[in-house]
Formats: C-alpha cells, structure tokens, sequence
C-alpha cells in the first residue's frame, strides 16, 4: 500500500475524531470515517474504523448497521488475532447496546469485557469500562452495583495513572449519578 494513501487515511480519522469530541458533528464525523476507510486498507485500520463507525452510527439511532459494522471490525480483529482489539470492539458493541437501551444484552457484553480486562491486567480499560457499567446501572435502577462500581473506580484512581479526560468523566458521573 502506498505509504501516502496509509497516512492520508490517519490524518481523515484524527479529523474525525476532531468532529466527534470536540465539535459534536455526526455528519461530519461520518464523512471523514468514510474517507478515512476508503484511503487506507491496511485491516487493522479497517477494523478500528469500522468499530469506531458502527459507535458513531447507534449516536444517530442506526443500531443495526452500527452493529453490522462493529461484528465486521471483530471479525477483521480476529482474523489478524488480534484479541486486544476483539475486545475494545466489543466494549464499543456494549456502548451501543447501552444507546440502545438493550440493557440484558449490554451487561452480558460489559461482563465478558471485564473478564478480559481483570486476567490481562488492563486498569485503565477497566476504569473506562466501569464508567458504561455505571451508566448501565443507573438505568437499570441497581444502586447497590452503582456504589460498588464508584468504589472500585476509587481504588484504580488512588493506585494507578489514569488518563486525566477519563477521571473528569468519572468526577462528571459522581455528581450525575450519586448526588
């Protein structure tokens, strides 16, 4: 693949990216994965913008193609046995589940997620992963899970780096979700 295609297919994802966080533009956020997919061909990137795409599009209510095309991105992870990436595309799928409020099917995704994360030791997945499971707990009225999950969040805070952008949102749910 030529190098410059590659690039040109990394540069329309950090765009993308721009649009989705900081400017809250689905359109455009969707106009640059699809120009981000159509430059580069090299299949882990296909995998993780199809994850990230089927993300955007349960944004905007598609919860089927989203679903469609974050199986695709699995398969393509799994492919190249790629198993870290199996699983932040099915913590993508658990997201989506949530949007869409199927709840059962969400917790049985967030529960094989956290099972990969605790044997592999990826803390700050976990965090990242407990924040959707609050969420999830919240709407579900389990306010015995919620507490618990504040609690375990409070120990991987106080005994490892966290991202600072994933600690504001954790600030942001205590307030929202145990006032």
């Amino acid at each position: 693949m030529d190098n410059n295609f590659q690039q040109a297919g990394y540069v329309y994802l950090n765009i993308a990216t721009i649009y989705d966080e900081q400017l809250m533009n689905v359109d455009s956020t969707i106009h640059y994965i699809k120009l981000s997919l159509g430059e580069n061909n090299d299949t882990l990137h296909q995998a993780n913008i199809l994850k990230y795409y089927g993300l955007i599009l349960s944004k905007i209510g598609k919860f089927d193609e989203g679903l469609k095309n974050i199986d695709s991105s699995i398969y393509l992870f799994t492919l190249v046995d790629y198993i870290p990436g199996v699983y932040v595309a099915e913590f993508d799928k658990a997201q989506l589940l949530y949007n869409k409020k199927d709840f059962d099917q969400c917790k049985v995704i967030i529960e094989k997620v956290r099972n990969y994360l605790i044997s592999n030791n990826k803390i700050e997945r976990l965090f990242l992963l407990n924040l959707l499971e609050i969420k999830w707990a919240h709407a579900t009225q389990n306010e015995k899970k919620m507490q618990a999950l504040l609690m375990e969040n409070e120990v991987i805070l106080a005994n490892n780096k966290i991202y600072q952008s994933n600690i504001d949102s954790f600030e942001v749910y205590k307030v929202r979700y145990f006032k």
